[in-house]
């Protein structure tokens, strides 16, 4: 094998533990924080109300065009609440599937 192709073999192998390092501490982070009191009260204060309160403007009737813009920026928030709730719990059932197909 000559040696070029070794280095990048090795800058590859370096690249992916220092990716695998960091999916770690992402990890790791996101199961203390799914795992806190206070990320629960935060969804459940805080985000929760706010998304109950979009899905019910939902459903409203646009009633004219403003009416469907408004609906479209309702729903581009809706969507931004409801990932900051579940972002963290599937990054953590992602990584528990990958692990478990590693087995």
């Amino acid at each position: 094998m000559d040696t070029e192709f070794k280095e990048i073999i090795e800058d590859l192998l370096k690249t992916s533990k220092q990716a695998d390092l960091e999916d770690q501490k992402l990890v790791d982070n996101m199961y203390r924080l799914v795992r806190s009191h206070d990320f629960d009260m935060y969804v459940k204060q805080v985000l929760g109300p706010r998304i109950q309160s979009f899905g019910a403007s939902l459903l409203e009737p646009s009633g004219s065009s403003d009416g469907m813009v408004r609906a479209e920026f309702i729903k581009g928030a809706l969507y931004g609440l409801c990932l900051a709730r579940d972002l963290p719990s599937v990054i953590l059932s992602a990584t528990q599937k990958k692990e478990d197909a590693d087995d």
